[in-house]
């Protein structure tokens, strides 16, 4: 995991699927941005070749089956799905829905590039009484994030 944290300005969802996508992957790419497909523990070998295939930047793997949300533990299935997601591509993975716990983050330095925390975030914002309290919120759970990355228990190895 990186020590940097960096965020994309641009969240298109439902867009396209990799099969219907060409438009839209060469309005993407023409503009010099990524295709970001979402890859679901529910996906084919032959898909997730195929999805690689259609995305740039990054792979987004989906944690989950289910909804998106805080959860308290990672799937018991999420290591192997990421070692099939790693025998069809070379993009950078990035692992989302339920991440939410610096442990999450920690065990996912052993499994991918990025964690994708969303709705932590969002219900940070959602206590909060002030937009400066959200601010300082966030700035306080995205260290407390960072710090489990940086620090972490599990780091991938390359090629690994």
């Amino acid at each position: 995991m990186q020590s940097e944290i960096s965020f994309a300005p641009l969240n298109v969802k439902f867009v396209a699927t990799p099969e219907e996508g060409g438009e839209y992957r060469a309005a993407m790419s023409s503009r010099g941005l990524d295709t970001i497909f979402l890859a679901a523990p529910t996906s084919t070998d032959e898909r997730l070749a195929l999805i690689s295939k259609a995305s740039s930047g990054f792979l987004y793997l989906i944690s989950r089956t289910g909804v998106t949300g805080t959860k308290d533990q990672l799937a018991d299935e999420l290591p192997a799905l990421a070692r099939r997601v790693r025998r069809v591509t070379e993009l950078p993975i990035a692992i989302g829905f339920g991440i939410s716990l610096p442990g999450h983050v920690s065990v996912l330095g052993g499994l991918a590039d990025a964690a994708v925390v969303g709705s932590a975030l969002v219900e940070e914002i959602e206590r909060a009484d002030t937009v400066e309290s959200a601010a300082a919120d966030l700035a306080a759970r995205v260290r407390l994030l960072k710090g489990a990355a940086v620090a972490g228990m599990s780091r991938r190895e390359p090629n690994a």
